[in-house]
């Protein structure tokens, strides 16, 4: 176990530090205390176990939990199979995801932590991973909850610190799990900032092309007759005076035989958009407005 005083307090994060006081003989002369605090990573048995299949160690031999190394674990679940022997209390962890094997070693200390290790209950554990002689979790601290939320509570930690662990190893670095929730907020700031400049640029480019383009009917001659489109009207304005349904597109590709049919249809589809003409009893009749 841990020599000195152990101190077990929630982090900013949602997370856990287990600090161990110690101090330096010339600290102990001033009568002053230097604390070393760890990092507890919120974790499930699955996550635990897959890391331990894949041996996944540092060079100090923790485990490595989404590319970064975590040596102080947090877990919440039920107990089941508890054993307990004159040293020790083991038991197993279900927390949903998997079954971890827990050895918790009797101390002064943790003797009213082991009052709450019941069948059946939930406990919060923080511990640390063995590979020796066989996998288990050797427990520092067992904690029976308070409350049904604090499973869920835990559930959404372990997600938000595999979260940022991912998106670190994804950019090549590291980021501490104490970073606070603002600087967070800023950087999903600058990332959608640039992200809209981005978009407002590329659509400000597609609007100047469409401006610069000019419209192009296919199958129509390259301007050998201006006039087009005013003996398209007159003509639909003729042929429909005094007829309800309209003048039929059969009747106006006929009188304009110089001109494909498909550019016809395309000038017409102008003139609708531009409301000098519409449809009458179906798209197939023109009325001039």
């Amino acid at each position: 176990m841990l020599g000195g005083a152990q101190d077990l307090r929630m982090g900013s994060q949602g997370g856990m530090f287990l600090g161990t006081q110690t101090g330096s003989q010339e600290a102990s002369k001033r009568g002053t205390r230097t604390e070393d605090k760890q990092t507890g990573l919120p974790v499930t048995a699955r996550v635990v176990q897959d890391a331990a299949c894949k041996q996944s160690l540092d060079e100090n031999g923790d485990l490595c939990i989404h590319g970064a190394p975590a040596r102080i674990l947090l877990f919440v679940g039920v107990v089941e199979n508890i054993t307990k022997q004159q040293a020790s209390v083991e038991f197993t962890l279900n927390d949903s995801s998997g079954r971890l094997p827990i050895k918790f070693y009797r101390t002064e200390d943790a003797l009213s932590s082991e009052a709450g290790i019941e069948q059946g209950k939930y406990v919060n554990v923080v511990g640390n991973a063995r590979m020796s002689p066989t996998f288990h979790i050797s427990a520092l601290c067992v904690r029976a909850i308070e409350s049904a939320d604090e499973v869920s509570y835990h559930m959404i930690e372990t997600a938000h610190a595999a979260l940022k662990l991912k998106t670190a190893a994804a950019i090549g670095g590291s980021t501490m799990l104490t970073e606070s929730a603002g600087q967070l907020l800023q950087q999903d700031q600058k990332v959608n900032v640039v992200k809209k400049q981005t978009e407002e640029s590329s659509l400000k480019k597609d609007l100047e092309h469409n401006e610069n383009q000019t419209p192009n009917i296919s199958g129509l001659p390259a301007g050998p007759d201006a006039n087009l489109r005013g003996q398209l009207l007159s003509f639909i304005q003729k042929e429909g005076e005094g007829v309800e349904q309209g003048v039929h597109i059969s009747k106006i590709t006929g009188q304009f035989r110089q001109v494909p049919a498909e550019g016809i249809k395309q000038i017409l589809g102008v003139f609708l958009d531009e409301g000098e003409v519409c449809h009458t009893i179906d798209e197939e009749h023109y009325l001039f407005v």
